[in-house]
């Protein structure tokens, strides 16, 4: 399944210390070490919300996620490739759904997610497209009408989440 180039956020420090007091919550139930992945009390998600949005004591941009995924995971670039990376917020969106990930699958999952536009330098993006048209190719380039019909023209599945790059919010509503 094609999902967007991303992952959890990381807080700094201060950032889970700050989330620990405000939310009532341990430092053992954060999933990695500062990854802004963990349980939260509905009760709690307009305060973790409120904190999310001042975009403080946490990555705020996407830069770590494209390297672990474009040099580290897949190698499909050299970390020099991307010199001159740049990146643009755009917008959030929010999901909540039960979760297929391993380990997880049926729990409820709040989802807060911050979209970007990036820009590589065109050698990298000639490389990364290059290697999107190999024989099982770990990335694609996939256009607007493939992402909102959850399908790529040739059949692969694209993750509803994807559908987020289509239309981002200038906010996250409190949630009700």
């Amino acid at each position: 399944m094609l999902t967007p180039i991303g992952g959890g956020i990381e807080a700094t420090e201060e950032g889970l210390r700050e989330l620990q007091q405000l939310l009532g919550i341990e430092r053992s139930v954060f999933e990695k070490e500062s990854d802004l992945r963990f349980p939260l009390s509905g009760a709690k998600a307009n305060e973790f919300r409120t904190w999310f949005l001042q975009r403080q004591l946490r990555e705020t941009d996407p830069t770590r996620e494209v390297v672990e995924e474009l040099v580290d995971e897949e190698g499909l670039l050299a970390e020099t490739d991307l010199g001159e990376f740049e990146c643009e917020f755009v917008g959030y969106h929010t999901e909540l759904e039960a979760t297929t990930r391993t380990g997880q699958e049926g729990k409820m999952t709040l989802r807060l997610l911050e979209i970007f536009e990036a820009r590589l330098k065109a050698e990298a993006l000639a490389k990364l497209a290059e290697r999107s048209t190999q024989p099982n190719a770990t990335i694609r380039f996939v256009t607007d009408k493939e992402i909102q019909s959850g399908q790529t023209d040739d059949g692969m599945k694209i993750g509803r989440v994807s559908s987020a790059l289509l239309n981002p919010k200038e906010t996250i509503e409190p949630f009700v």
